[in-house]
């Protein structure tokens, strides 16, 4: 288990730290989907 499935699973981490996480390139888009069962959107500002 990673580091962000655990802090995602103990609820360390939500859905907005993951986002982050992607957009810093700690994770892939695909890793966001496997931990969260969700497709990463990318975030338009």
């Amino acid at each position: 288990m990673t580091f962000w499935q655990m802090a995602y699973k103990f609820g360390w981490a939500s859905k907005d730290d993951l986002n982050l996480a992607v957009q810093l390139k700690e994770i892939t888009s695909e890793e966001y989907k496997q931990i969260t069962k969700d497709d990463y959107v990318t975030p338009t500002e």
